[in-house]
């Protein structure tokens, strides 16, 4: 019989049990209420609790059946065995792996809103992080303190998952032991809601490909939740690179070949200009909804006001919420690439591959890009993430965050130069002294996130931008993943970049200005409204009949798409749809135009 001076202890054992099982399951929660602002709200705040027994999460009504089977030999072990004590820390660190791992695939789910895959984020910790984290403006302290605390955490769980083997051995042979477990078990399952619950699945996509239309929440009674949960089928989706080819697709290059032998008879300067984050959420979630209606109206007279033409469309990007450089490569190469796998082999690999920088150069256009995120020139002829797209891009000229004279303050974490200064001493400074036409692309960054509440002032003259060191005074401007601070960060890259083309666009030029994905964390926004993957591009020229010819590709009048009428687009096939249009309007009168292929290749 169990003693009374053993009872507690008991108690003890199957609380952490109870614990650890439900913290396998919390990241899901945790993910949401961090990313997602509807579930932080003032009714969220005051009703905490649900989430443990209601909802989407059930917190206390799930088992994992990992954590059992880690379990299960310690039951077959009598006290005295000499295997548990290896046995235990292997179980332990088995937990840690477990909910680690939970944390990783519920983050990159969230944020991604895609599976995660270990070879492919290998790569990108290998290629892309070690810079990223050397160049963002955080602190070395913070580091040290983000790793202390992360080894505290894991040692107090790990300790926790001793504990409770340990007692297990000691208890497991007393029924009182067991009956309480189960009566416990017994009073959760009462309490169990028989309410229908929503529930966000965001690896499901319904969609119709030319509207764009998805509906993805689905109702899901809660008495018809699985109560034993597994976690190695997602350890093995993880582990699982289901493609034998990372790109047999691009053998069909051959069709892009063709375009070497069109030539433009009348040569327009081209700005591609991609705006970060810049998504459908902007355009059409519940927040951003009315305030993007109003904005894009006004907008759009300014500039119609101006002598500016304007054609828009969605474009289905291949990423959300991240990993910019393979939207931009999509479109720039007429391909869908949509991990870092794909595009390693890509530049390090297909080095002849005929992209739309090759086709400019072979127009004789100078070809200009621009990146404003920090890298110090120290850094810049060793780095492989620029040395290796160097020789792939084949850009004439590539101008980075220290070749840009910008002394000012620093607006977000990857550099801080004003995005209306850039432009402007590329316009100024480089482009308008160019003898020949030129191709210029580049990517915004005052809109990527995590988002400032407040962002760059818009000037008449840009370079007074230098010079405003405490431009909130001593104001504490925050940072946030909340659909209030993305729409200012949407607003601004909106009315900068129509002030910008303005002031500075010249009457032969043609701007394209498109979204390289949805905002990430905030794509839930468009479920069961619009297409997750989807992105506004806008054609801006004053040539109204270049502009007018995108009509026919299903492009609407004005900034804001009139979506009783357009057809959806993708990044693969920006290529194909700039170089025809280009062709159809300014090359020679006899020339075979190019097909346009919406899916690229």
């Amino acid at each position: 019989m169990l003693k009374k001076s053993h009872l507690f202890y008991a108690i003890l054992c199957w609380i952490f049990f109870f614990l650890l099982n439900s913290l396998l399951f919390f990241p899901a929660y945790g993910v949401d209420c961090q990313l997602h602002p509807a579930l932080s709200s003032t009714e969220m705040r005051e009703n905490w609790w649900q989430p443990f027994l209601v909802g989407n999460y059930q917190l206390f009504f799930q088992l994992c059946g990992d954590f059992l089977l880690l379990l299960l030999p310690v039951l077959f072990f009598k006290k005295e065995h000499w295997f548990k004590k290896i046995y235990f820390p292997i179980a332990a660190l088995g937990y840690l792996f477990l909910l680690y791992y939970n944390i990783y695939l519920e983050g990159y789910k969230g944020m991604y809103s895609v599976h995660p895959i270990f070879e492919n984020d290998w790569v990108i910790i290998k290629e892309i992080l070690p810079t990223f984290l050397r160049e963002i403006s955080v602190k070395g302290s913070t580091y040290l303190i983000g790793v202390l605390v992360f080894l505290l955490v894991s040692m107090l769980i790990f300790i926790s998952t001793l504990f409770l083997q340990k007692q297990l051995i000691v208890y497991k042979k007393y029924p009182l032991f067991w009956l309480l477990g189960g009566m416990f078990s017994l009073f959760v399952f009462l309490i169990k809601p028989n309410t229908a619950t929503l529930a966000i699945n965001r690896n499901v996509e319904l969609s119709s490909e030319d509207r764009g239309i998805q509906a993805i929440d689905t109702l899901i009674d809660s008495s018809q939740v699985s109560y034993l949960h597994w976690i190695y089928p997602d350890i093995q989706t993880s582990a699982t690179l289901d493609r034998k080819d990372h790109l047999g697709h691009l053998e069909k290059r051959w069709i892009y070949d063709f375009y070497k032998n069109k030539k433009l008879v009348h040569k327009p300067n081209i700005f591609l200009i991609f705006v970060e984050s810049y998504g459908g959420v902007a355009a059409l979630s519940d927040y951003c909804y009315e305030r993007y209606g109003d904005l894009t109206t006004q907008l759009t007279n300014e500039l119609d006001s101006a002598g500016w033409h304007i054609a828009s469309n969605y474009s289905k990007s291949t990423v959300i919420g991240g990993r910019s450089w393979l939207a931009m490569t999509t479109a720039m190469i007429g391909a869908r690439v949509e991990d870092q796998i794909q595009y390693s082999e890509l530049i390090k690999n297909r080095q002849s591959y005929p992209h739309m920088v090759d086709f400019f150069n072979l127009q004789g256009y100078e070809t200009v890009r621009a990146s404003t995120m920090r890298i110090r020139r120290s850094d810049m002829d060793t780095l492989n993430m620029i040395t290796i797209p160097n020789r792939f891009w084949k850009f004439d000229e590539r101008y980075f965050y220290p070749d840009i004279p910008y002394k000012g303050y620093q607006y977000d974490l990857y550099g801080g130069i004003p995005d209306q200064y850039t432009l402007s001493y590329m316009t100024d400074e480089i482009l308008n002294k160019k003898e020949k036409p030129f191709f210029y692309t580049s990517i915004t960054m005052n809109s990527h996130g995590p988002w400032h509440h407040k962002m760059p002032p818009i000037v008449e003259d840009w370079r007074t931008l230098n010079t405003m060191k405490k431009p909130f005074g001593d104001a504490t401007i925050g940072k946030d993943m909340r659909i209030d601070s993305y729409w200012t960060a949407i607003d601004y890259q909106l009315k900068m970049l129509t002030n910008y083309i303005k002031q500075k666009g010249r009457d032969d030029s043609i701007y394209i200005i498109i979204g390289d994905h949805n905002p990430g964390g905030l794509e839930w926004k468009l479920y069961n409204r619009f297409n997750k993957w989807a992105t506004p591009i806008h054609i801006i020229s004053k040539d109204d009949i270049f502009v007018n010819s995108f009509h026919q590709h299903g492009f609407t009048q004005g900034i804001q798409v009139d979506t009783s009428q357009f057809t959806i687009m993708r990044h693969m096939g920006l290529y194909s749809l700039l170089t025809r249009q280009l062709l159809e309007n300014y090359g020679a009168e006899a020339e075979v135009l190019p097909d346009y292929l919406p899916w690229g290749l």
